[in-house]
């Protein structure tokens, strides 16, 4: 929306990148804390963030722990995604735990040969960090936007197949997060 983007200062002071981070660090942690604020104990929170590396993606990244990257396959994909990975890297500066967790190829048309030459040339350059579902080109997207509904209660076969797509990135993403939870017990286990 045009309020939000009035926010989205390309070079914004790290005092402004840091205060998504502040707002979700002081969230509770337990439901002892939870019950005492009245805020709920959010285990994972998920940032959309405008296709630019403004403010607005660049304090996300600042805050978060895991960041997905979206391109479509066209001709600009591999330098889109280039810069998109330049800027996680850019941003562990703010936040060391900053790891990309793969690329997304996002309204991709199977029967395209451009479309499949292109994720070919991304899967090429960054090998597994390409994720390996794509997210198919459907009306059903645009549809349930436009309507203001979120695509797994828009009740048409392109939206389920979609919804199930971002099933499985989230089951992909709470994966990431247990592995971290429990790299970061280790390393916090006393040694025998």
């Amino acid at each position: 929306s045009e309020d939000v983007e009035r926010h989205n200062h390309p070079d914004p002071g790290s005092q402004r990148l840091g205060r998504l981070a502040q707002l979700l660090a002081a969230l509770p942690r337990d439901a002892a804390a939870s019950t005492e604020t009245g805020v709920p104990v959010y285990e994972l929170v998920l940032i959309d963030c405008p296709p630019s590396l403004g403010q607005l993606t660049r304090s996300a990244l600042v805050a978060v722990d895991r960041a997905v990257l979206v391109t479509e396959p066209t001709i600009f994909a591999v330098a889109g995604v280039q810069r998109a990975f330049e800027a996680v890297q850019a941003e562990r500066e703010h936040n060391p735990d900053l790891q990309p967790l793969g690329v997304l190829v996002n309204k991709f048309r199977a029967r395209s040969s451009e479309h499949e030459f292109r994720v070919g040339e991304l899967r090429e350059l960054f090998g597994p960090l390409v994720l390996s579902g794509v997210l198919p080109d459907r009306s059903a997207v645009q549809q349930a936007q436009g309507a203001g509904v979120p695509i797994q209660r828009w009740d048409t076969p392109g939206a389920r197949e979609i919804a199930s797509h971002f099933d499985a990135l989230l089951g992909r993403i709470v994966r990431a997060r247990q592995g971290r939870s429990s790299r970061s017990r280790a390393r916090r286990a006393p040694d025998a």
